[in-house]
């Protein structure tokens, strides 16, 4: 794999390729020294999601390009599970905005209000660190009463959610987890 970023976000994209048991074999600065080409050693099976993992690294301004260096067997080659912990879905029916504003502090959110889910559906990933999933329930209803106030009912403004595509949704994938592939939906669920 080969990387061309710029010099301050060096640092991070060596970080992103160790943790995806990358070795770094070769590094060049530019002749104005605002960028740098970094070039690793990799095994194919940790490259997944990695386009996404540099962007976030680098800022958007990495630019990798990738080949096949040679054949290694399975055991010779190393590769740490990067995936976090999931948000798993606790619960059967529509997703509903109140319930993912109170879920977006605890990670990064895959679904969107008005979406159906089903128990054990994974829907974000977890920001605490461990391997440990946290049981969330999506489909939380506001509760209504009779009383109105003018600043209660806030709107509720949530992150937009970047869709996932299928090279994406494995590199999230941890060992007790499987993908369901349809025709309009990628989704990941606990085994």
């Amino acid at each position: 794999v080969v990387v061309d970023v710029d010099t301050e976000y060096g640092g991070a994209i060596i970080a992103a390729m160790s943790d995806r048991g990358g070795t770094l074999e070769e590094m060049t600065g530019s002749a104005s020294g605002t960028t740098q080409r970094l070039a690793f050693l990799a095994a194919s099976r940790s490259l997944f999601g990695l386009s996404r993992s540099l962007a976030e690294a680098s800022k958007g301004t990495a630019i990798a390009s990738r080949e096949v260096h040679e054949w290694r067997p399975r055991s010779a080659v190393t590769v740490a599970d990067s995936a976090k912990p999931a948000l798993v879905s606790m619960a059967d029916g529509k997703i509903t905005a109140h319930a993912l504003s109170a879920l977006e502090a605890r990670g990064k959110l895959f679904v969107i209000p008005g979406e159906e889910t089903f128990k054990g559906m994974v829907v974000g990933t977890y920001n605490k660190g461990g391997d440990k999933d946290l049981e969330v329930n999506p489909v939380r209803e506001k509760k209504l009463t009779n009383i109105r106030a003018a600043n209660n009912d806030e709107n509720i403004k949530l992150t937009p959610v970047i869709p996932l595509n299928l090279e994406e949704v494995l590199g999230t994938l941890r060992a007790d987890e499987t993908v369901e592939v349809t025709p309009s939906k990628l989704r990941i669920r606990k085994v």
